[in-house]
């Protein structure tokens, strides 16, 4: 079985000469009557200055001599010596058709670059001969006085006028290939300014205008070579990239079909419409036609890196790496395939070998956005912040308006609590993407560590706007309610979230978090166990769960839990002062100490471990001592009610009680409901001379 050299339908017979897929005429060109693409007769009836005279003379070609016979408008070269085998050669790639650049992208769909590259070469190869012909030609027609209509050598012939309108297109082929596209559009146009129909200039032209992005231009000329041949699967298919391009999956996968319909077999328009069917969330179906583009073809790296795409889209990270290994062994230096491969580690959580696959990717290609903005998310990941936004910047350099870039910069400076900053960057990604429901939910976030949990509540919502399903967002709009105190609304949004995603361990552990701030306890830990039986290791599950048991008064349990959570995070600031209060209330004071000074030694602004030594210190008869914490403290929070009441504490029991007052009123002006503030500041204004000492300080744990 044979197949059509332009548009690759399968032949029944080696003897067709017209193809069933795309209309053309497969005889050879001397076979043709010196009939071109477009269906113009160059013969030399159709010319009125016929010069009957034969003359005869020796043309240079490559530097070689070549003879020559001229016989009624008809340059007849010599067969026979160096330079007439190199003629011969040119003429016969020339009458195969296979140097066009839609035929060699079309023959290039399995990204054989080694092909691709010999094809190109090929190509740009032709210019100088066909030039070097049409120079020496129109040099004869100068000292002859005779007027060239065909050129032959052997049994090849073509017209000068094809010869011209190919070298054109050979020009225009040599401009793309070197990035040059306005000229090589302007090879193209010269050629249709002659002949409106030349149906490889309009191919060749709908292909550059794609790949300078005039994506309307390019339908309207895929158009134009579909009118001349409605079955070319090339024009059919290549009009079903642009669509997709344009994000109209639907006409795209139209156009893939009718390029099917022609040849069900042709690999292209089957990868292609896998990807269409992706765009459309149909992932089984997505598979079936990679897979059937890979039975006709097993070493299609694109559709190999494909199907692995549809796998890590599943989350199925490990069957996604099997495919992008197999892409891999064919395409060692693919850097899609690599950095693919980099995103599924990283989804796996393992992100010192995804930076790795990412390296391998930049070696290829180190100006892959996408590599360098997801190795910068990978450091993000293992908290080196600093690294992660020097990889932002590095692929922002790249391309400036990467919205995934200027997000993720964002989201890094909000790591390291410069939330102002971080919604700056935000902002620049929503300017360029105003629907990036990332950029927008972050920007919420970054809102709710300001405190401003209205404007966060706001962001949230129009996040949701654009995606209703969007759990993040509706846990973190749960979230904003939790932290305005209204605890049942918190969980109306983390139910709406848990709806969507019922074993999301962070909605369960926020739903518990909020039962337990309204004192629903047995709830909470219920909740809690939910979250730890789907992600053992969810550390702020354990902490919480820890700290219900704080408040139910079984501190030691509370410390089991702590403790757990200690062994999967040993530097969690938090979880450390958490155990410091429980050790605490055990009357423990010196080994609370040591873990106020643990949750220190990570966090130096941590105002309740600054707070809790200080009421430790105090219990240890420290009174002075434990004031300099509480001020440590309040240099940080001034309006922290607990630190505020306990140096009153602390003052009282050094019997200073008028300083001991001027704190309780503080504490009272904070917060007017504080009854152990107003017990203790009657017991200061009584002045009794002996004190009894004041031990009930004040002390907050800290949950996430």
């Amino acid at each position: 079985m044979s197949f059509c050299h332009q548009c690759g339908y399968s032949l029944e017979s080696d003897n067709e000469t017209i193809c069933p897929g795309c209309g053309i005429d497969l005889r050879p060109s001397n076979d043709q009557n010196s009939t071109n693409e477009a269906g113009n007769i160059s013969s030399s009836e159709s010319i009125n200055d016929i010069n009957n005279t034969p003359s005869s003379g020796t043309a240079t070609f490559d530097n070689q001599s070549l003879n020559y016979t001229i016989v009624e408008n008809t340059i007849i070269f010599d067969d026979k010596g160096d330079a007439s085998v190199k003629v011969l050669d040119l003429f016969q790639r020339l009458s195969h058709k296979s140097n066009l650049l839609y035929q060699l992208l079309a023959d290039n769909y399995q990204k054989n670059e080694n092909k691709a590259q010999e094809l190109q070469d090929s190509s740009i190869a032709l210019v100088k001969p066909c030039q070097d012909i049409l120079d020496e030609v129109e040099k004869i027609e100068a000292e002859c006085k005779t007027r060239i209509i065909d050129i032959k050598i052997g049994e090849l012939q073509i017209s000068k006028h094809d010869l011209e309108l190919k070298h054109l297109i050979l020009m225009g082929n040599q401009y793309f290939y070197l990035g040059k596209y306005d000229y090589a559009l302007e090879c193209y146009d010269r050629i249709l300014h002659i002949d409106v129909r030349y149906f490889e200039a309009i191919l060749n032209k709908a292909f550059t205008l794609n790949k300078v992005g005039r994506y309307s231009e390019a339908i309207d000329w895929y158009d134009k070579a579909l009118k001349i041949h409605p079955n070319h699967v090339n024009a059919l298919n290549n009009k079903g990239e642009v669509l997709y391009t344009l994000e109209r999956y639907g006409d795209a996968i139209e156009y893939f079909d009718r390029a099917l319909q022609v040849n069900p077999n042709y690999v292209n328009a089957l990868n292609n419409k896998g990807t269409g069917l992706y765009k459309h969330e149909r992932y089984s179906d997505a598979i079936e036609y990679f897979d059937r583009t890979l039975k006709i073809y097993p070493n299609h790296a694109n559709a190999l890196n494909n199907k692995g795409w549809v796998y890590y889209t599943l989350g199925r990270y490990d069957e996604a790496i099997e495919w992008y290994d197999e892409a891999l062994k064919i395409e060692p230096d693919d850097a899609i395939s690599l950095n693919n491969q980099g995103k599924a580690r990283y989804s796996l959580g393992r992100y010192n070998e995804a930076i790795e696959w990412y390296d391998k990717a930049l070696e290829v290609d180190p100006k892959n956005v996408n590599a360098l903005n997801n190795k910068g998310a990978a450091f993000d990941k293992l908290g080196r912040y600093i690294e992660a936004i020097e990889w932002y910047d590095k692929a922002l350099d790249v391309d400036p308006k990467n919205a995934n870039a200027l997000n993720n910069k964002g989201r890094a400076l909000h790591s390291l609590g410069k939330y102002s900053e971080a919604i700056e960057w935000y902002d620049k990604a929503l300017k360029i993407d105003p629907k990036n429901v990332n950029a927008l939910n972050n920007k919420g976030a970054a809102y709710d560590e300001l405190g401003k949990y209205i404007e966060a509540i706001e962001w949230y919502d129009k996040a949701l706007e654009i995606k209703s399903t969007y759990t993040i967002s509706l846990n973190n709009k749960g979230a904003a309610f939790y932290s305005l105190g209204r605890y049942s609304e918190a969980i109306e949004w983390y139910d709406k979230a848990l709806k969507l995603e019922p074993n999301d361990p962070d909605s369960l552990n926020n739903k518990g978090r909020a039962l337990q701030s309204l004192g629903k306890y047995i709830e909470a830990i219920d909740w809690y166990d939910k979250a730890l039986k789907i992600d053992p290791r969810h550390v702020n599950a354990l902490n919480n769960k820890g700290w219900v048991y704080y408040t139910l008064g079984r501190h030691s349990k509370a410390i089991e839990y702590f403790d757990e959570a200690l062994k999967l995070k040993p530097q969690n600031a938090n979880v450390l002062n958490n155990k410091g209060v429980a050790l605490d209330e055990l009357g423990k004071y010196n080994e609370a100490i040591e873990w106020y000074d643990k949750a220190l030694a990570i966090d130096p602004k941590h105002v309740n471990a600054l707070n809790n030594k200080g009421s430790a210190l105090d219990e240890l008869g420290k009174y002075n001592e434990a004031i300099e914490w509480y001020d440590k403290a309040l240099k940080i929070y001034p309006e922290h009610v607990n630190a505020t009441f306990n140096k009153g504490a602390s003052l009282f029991n050094l019997g200073k009680y008028n300083e001991a007052i001027e704190w309780y009123d503080k504490a009272l002006k904070l917060d007017p409901k504080n009854v152990q503030a107003k017990n203790n500041k009657h017991l200061a204004e009584e002045k009794l001379g002996k004190s009894k000492g004041v031990s009930n300080i004040l002390s907050k744990l800290t949950n996430d």
